[in-house]
């Protein structure tokens, strides 16, 4: 039985981590058996009630005496007795065991929740599963929330794997993006460099680039600044 979550840790203190899944293991054992405990007492119950039910009727048609069938009902009621004590208890140990494995898995899951830890918490829930008897009502029931908890489990793996495969083809688009500009920069640079090994362009650069400057230090002079300023005039008519 194992009707919490289980995640084996393999990063962080071993021992620590190996005592608490021991004790997991030793605790599931132990709670199937007191379950099993329980519902044995229960069925000897309504066992027993099933005879007070005939005693009454051989009672009612004269078969058995007063005395017999009162002996008979105080024996069986002492039976009842006896296994309603034994639910109780074994029910209270019952639910302390199960507190127990639970602090126990919290442990374990506060550690760390990686896609190798939820691997072998669905092998750890298989194993369960393989092993649940289903004989009775409180066996059928873990095997369901087991098989309900290993699919959470499965999807959970799923879905990390699936985030792992989108960030891979992330960083491949990234490096292809990379590419893309350095393959552009080089395309850029080489277009200069055609333009500087053309001799027409390169006499025509070197004169605008003469022009710029000379009207540059012309027009910081104050002679230079008033001549250009009647040119403009004179221009624009």
């Amino acid at each position: 039985m194992a009707d919490e979550q289980i995640i084996v840790d393999i990063q962080v203190d071993s021992k620590e981590v190996s005592t608490a899944e021991t004790r997991i293991d030793d605790l599931t054992d132990s709670i199937e058996e007191l379950g099993n405990r329980i519902s044995d007492a229960r069925k000897q119950n309504k066992d027993f009630k099933k005879e007070q039910k005939e005693l009454n009727e051989q009672y009612k048609n004269g078969k058995i005496s007063t005395e017999q069938f009162e002996k008979g009902v105080d024996k069986l009621n002492s039976k009842i007795k006896v296994n309603n004590k034994i639910i109780a208890k074994t029910s209270v140990e019952l639910g302390k065991q199960k507190r127990e494995r639970t602090s126990n898995i919290k442990l374990i899951n506060s550690e760390t929740n990686s896609l190798a830890q939820l691997e072998a918490k669905a092998s750890i829930l298989n194993k369960a599963i393989t092993n649940q008897t289903t004989a009775t009502k409180e066996g059928r029931e873990e095997y369901e929330r087991l098989k309900t908890e290993l699919g959470e489990v499965n999807e959970s793996i799923n879905d990390q794997r699936q985030a792992f495969n989108d960030n891979t083809k992330n960083i491949g688009n990234y490096k292809d993006s990379l590419k893309g500009a350095e393959s552009g920069t080089n395309s850029l640079s080489q277009s200069f460099k055609a333009l500087l090994a053309n001799p027409v362009v390169l006499i025509i650069s070197l004169i605008v680039a003469g022009l710029a400057a000379l009207f540059g230090a012309f027009k910081k002079s104050e002679n230079g600044a008033k001549l250009l300023e009647k040119a403009s005039a004179g221009l624009n008519g």
